[in-house]
């Protein structure tokens, strides 16, 4: 078990802590910092990143013409789509990207590069791009095209006055017509501003406390993500905060239910959507609080620090303040500290758990005719950072290689990698991870490439366990590790799949442990792994971890009773109240 076995120093830190009390104090003895973070919001988000009001722009600045557009993004599917629809006398030509060679193709319209379009005939490049449009310019320049011929439409003087003039007004009818046309009341409004996958509680959970017919659901985040809702009917809001509080003003909704995540780095939003509409309930749902990521991998992550500051005081502020909050279900250690620190009512949920739906599907047979199967599920490191038998990655969650090679290497194990990151479709993406298909491709070891998650748990019934392991390195442990739910592990539970998991994730081992419902190994013992997965009873284990979907199911069930119930309540009376209220 050689590449299994490294020296460790594991250290664990109190600087999540400190961060968290910082923010707090501030949140308590700053006078106007509300205030500060409301504005920082609306300064952040004032701009409209949908496509149906650049159309309508188009369609009234611009002569019937032939254009190009410029990015081959999600967000010029969006606005193809809108000039479709909004300005049909625009004939479009091309999309123009840097990444033409690896696209070619979007939305049936061919994608070339800059050099390519200075050979087009054409009346102009639209650039609509807020992030990455000034670098689009520089490039339409550099191959030759006429500075006359291309519209950048941020840089445009005229789009601004639109969109102060007619934009906000423009969109405030169109989308209240829609509504109005659709739903009879709108008492609660669920604010989404980033993917669904940064969510803690199902929306089709959530309908039961939210009835779907007085219900609304506003989709704020970028277009790339848009997600549609099979419980609630969805109005995009072009990632505008002035045109969502504007929305919010008119309609005067009874509960804003807000989620939010820290790796969409909103949170601030929340602050001045209480400070727009104080007689609204304001429900704030928490992927991951950013005060429970250290600066080290938050800078890892390239995040900017004024905005993780401003959103760590959020959500501090939202923790003294909100209405009701829904956390992903911590462990001890961070629900003592938010306990201690927070005085608005929370309700902790394990993410994304729904009841059983492959629950017929046979189990695999436990009979010992065949190898141990396991399943290693989720995003594995680039294949550039890949070196045989070592850890390799400054982040102990990419440290997964190294103990699948030392399982790998044992007779009577076999392992399966399941690599979420690794889309076939897409060329970058086979660029990054197609030399494991070389590496791995042999009988002990297969390497697969993403599958969607649904069909991933109905394999799950092939395999006896799914690894949650990392090698030992020097990392700092802090509380994402230590005290938190994971996707991978919440994955492996919702397919009643047995787990092997450090010791070092303390309240997910803490959970595996108390249900029988796999292994828990320490970094200084993962030598000894194969020898306990070979003598495992797979029966009890297999059992342990349909115990423990059933309990997290069952959690789940009695925290939106008590939402439910919440909301019941009178404004202002405390949460104990209504949690004693509800006792026989």
């Amino acid at each position: 078990m050689n590449a299994m076995s490294s020296a460790s120093s594991l250290r664990f830190s109190n600087e999540v802590p400190e961060t968290m009390r910082r923010c707090v104090e501030r949140c308590r003895t700053e006078p106007g910092l509300a205030a500060h973070l409301a504005a920082r919001a609306r300064q952040r988000f004032a701009t409209y990143e949908g496509g149906e009001l650049k159309a309508l722009f188009l369609m009234g600045h611009i002569a019937p013409c032939r254009i190009l557009l410029a990015g081959a993004g999600p967000g010029a599917m969006v606005l193809l789509k809108a000039i479709g629809v909004e300005a049909p006398g625009l004939e479009i030509i091309a999309l123009i990207d840097r990444r033409a060679v690896e696209i070619q193709i979007l939305c049936g319209y061919p994608v070339i590069t800059a050099q390519q379009a200075s050979l087009e005939v054409f009346d102009y490049v639209i650039v609509a791009n807020l992030l990455h449009g000034k670098s689009m310019e520089e490039d339409l320049l550099a191959a030759g095209i006429a500075p006359a011929r291309i519209l950048n439409l941020h840089t445009l003087k005229a789009f601004e006055q639109f969109q102060e003039r007619f934009g906000r007004g423009v969109m405030v009818d169109r989308i209240l017509g829609q509504i109005r046309d659709r739903v009879a009341q709108v008492d609660n409004v669920i604010l989404v501003p980033s993917r669904d996958i940064w969510s803690v509680v199902d929306e089709s959970a959530l309908v039961e406390a939210l009835p779907a017919e007085r219900t609304i659901r506003l989709y704020f985040g970028p277009p790339s993500s848009q997600e549609a809702s099979l419980q609630f009917l969805t109005f995009s809001v072009e990632q505008s905060l002035p045109l969502l509080l504007d929305l919010l003003c008119e309609l005067r909704p009874a509960c804003v239910y807000v989620k939010g995540s820290a790796h969409f780095q909103g949170q601030h939003i929340s602050v001045a959507i209480q400070q727009a509409v104080p007689d609204t309930r304001l429900v704030f749902e928490i992927y991951d609080y950013m005060c429970m990521f250290p600066e080290e991998i938050l800078d890892g992550w390239g995040f900017d620090q004024e905005v993780v500051e401003d959103n760590r005081c959020a959500e501090a502020f939202m923790g003294l303040h909100a209405d009701f909050i829904f956390d992903k279900t911590p462990g001890p250690i961070w629900t003592e500290l938010t306990s201690t620190l927070m005085t608005a009512p929370r309700q902790p949920y394990f993410p994304r758990m729904q009841d059983n739906r492959l629950a017929s599907l046979p189990g695999r047979s436990l009979e010992r005719n065949g190898p141990v199967k396991l399943m290693c599920a989720g995003t594995i490191p680039e294949f550039k950072y890949y070196r045989p038998g070592k850890a390799f990655h400054n982040f102990v969650f990419q440290n997964i290689i190294q103990p699948i090679e030392g399982l790998a290497g044992v007779e009577g194990i076999q392992v399966d990698i399941f690599n979420s990151g690794h889309n076939p479709e897409c060329a970058a993406s086979e660029r990054e991870y197609s030399g494991y298909r070389t590496v791995f491709q042999n009988q002990r070891v297969n390497y697969n490439a993403y599958i969607p998650f649904e069909r991933l748990v109905e394999r799950m019934a092939e395999f006896d366990f799914g690894i949650f392991l990392f090698a030992p390195t020097d990392m700092i442990i802090d509380f994402p590790l230590i005290d938190s739910l994971p996707n991978r592990f919440m994955g492996y539970i919702t397919g009643d799949l047995p787990i092997i998991i450090n010791k070092e994730m303390r309240y997910t081992a803490s959970l595996v442990e108390a249900f029988n419902a796999g292994i828990t190994v320490g970094a200084e013992a993962l030598d000894e792994l194969p020898r306990r997965i070979l003598e495992a009873d797979l029966l009890a284990m297999r059992k342990g971890a349909r115990a423990l979907h059933e309990f997290m199911i069952e959690e789940n069930r009695n925290a939106i009773q008590a939402f439910k119930h919440y909301l019941a309540q009178p404004r202002g009376k405390s949460y104990v109240e209504s949690s004693r209220s509800q006792q026989p």
